[in-house]
């Protein structure tokens, strides 16, 4: 292909490229004799082509579970007054969707007020902005700390710590200042952070330095995410321990029943086509749809908002109205369109 006497359109070909990238990222060649990487020298997953039949299908995992392909990821409306129709849907690779399903929802006139999401679809900027941005409240758990204090319940967490932001500076639990304050970009652009670090001295001399740090020489050093996302953290971490913050965010429970009713009755788990996972999610989203169009005084399933979803039922008196031939009580809009 790279022959110079090979027709400079060979290269141009999709399903030739595809191939190509998929021996560079297996192969390569040292002293005239072809060799494989080892897995270090490869591509991370979320680059690597799996496929050249699929060149967007990547590895993905799950607790134990390993497979080729995507993720599917079903946002479904919660309305105790209106069927729970799935709002939006999307078969990606393992990205950040949260933004996304927001800024689509937002430009059909369906975001809602609330969304119920799972760990998987919250991090500190879009508690920080989701409200700003969209005006959707986003309930859903942060990560609990994962430094070694926090993880065993001793010692002293970041949130031991006074940060005085207007001044750049943060006091320890035991009273010593920070002496230097550094932000730096990091994780692509856009995203800041802040290295706080105290005195050499304060930190060798503190009778309490085995809680704060296990370094044998170097003092204490904070990484403070900005402002807004730190102190979003905080209150989320010391909200979704109360019980009623759990109670309310148990609504979300039921939306794990809609991926189940997906992989049963309209086998999302396997892709019936090449180039046709966006297609096949859009008509599993009508057919799962379908059945569940009911109204009060018929069965239906709880809440509901993006992630994996387990079933719920509940029933609410008959509405007054008109109804149709089967019963239902006819929905408030007097059309519907279709495409």
């Amino acid at each position: 292909m790279r022959d110079p006497g090979a027709p400079s359109w060979l290269r141009q070909i999709p399903a030739v490229e595809a191939r190509r990238l998929c021996w560079i990222q297996e192969f390569f060649i040292a002293e005239d004799r072809v060799r494989m990487r080892e897995p270090k020298d490869m591509p991370p997953s979320r680059n690597r082509i799996e496929s050249p039949y699929d060149g967007e299908a990547r590895y993905c995992v799950k607790n134990a579970t390993e497979w080729s392909g995507y993720k599917v990821h079903l946002t479904e409306a919660r309305d105790a007054n209106y069927p729970h129709l799935i709002t939006h849907v999307a078969t990606v690779t393992d990205i950040e969707m949260t933004e996304t399903i927001h800024t689509t929802l937002d430009e059909a006139g369906l975001l809602a007020g609330e969304h119920f999401v799972d760990r998987g679809y919250v991090n500190a900027k879009l508690l920080a902005t989701s409200v700003g941005s969209h005006g959707i409240e986003l309930t859903g758990p942060i990560r609990h700390d994962i430094t070694w204090q926090g993880k065993a319940g001793e010692g002293f967490t970041i949130d031991g710590f006074r940060i005085d932001w207007d001044s750049h500076a943060a006091v320890c639990p035991q009273g010593h200042r920070s002496v230097r304050w550094k932000p730096h970009q990091q994780q692509g652009p856009g995203y800041w952070q802040s290295n706080v670090f105290f005195d050499r001295h304060d930190c060798a001399t503190c009778p309490v330095r085995l809680k704060c740090t296990r370094s044998k020489t170097e003092p204490r050093k904070l990484a403070l995410a900005p402002r807004e996302e730190h102190e979003a953290i905080r209150a989320r971490r010391q909200l979704q321990e109360t019980d009623q913050w759990r109670r309310h965010y148990a609504t979300r429970a039921g939306v794990e029943g809609t991926i189940a009713q997906g992989l049963r009755r309209c086998g999302l788990r396997r892709n019936r086509c090449i180039q046709g996972t966006l297609s096949q999610g859009l008509f599993g989203r009508v057919e799962a749809a379908l059945p569940r169009t009911c109204w009060p005084g018929s069965p239906r399933r709880r809440c509901n908002g993006v992630g994996r979803f387990t079933t719920s039922r509940s029933t609410c008196p008959p509405a007054a109205g008109p109804r149709s031939e089967l019963g239902c009580p006819m929905p408030p809009w007097s059309s519907t369109t279709s495409t």
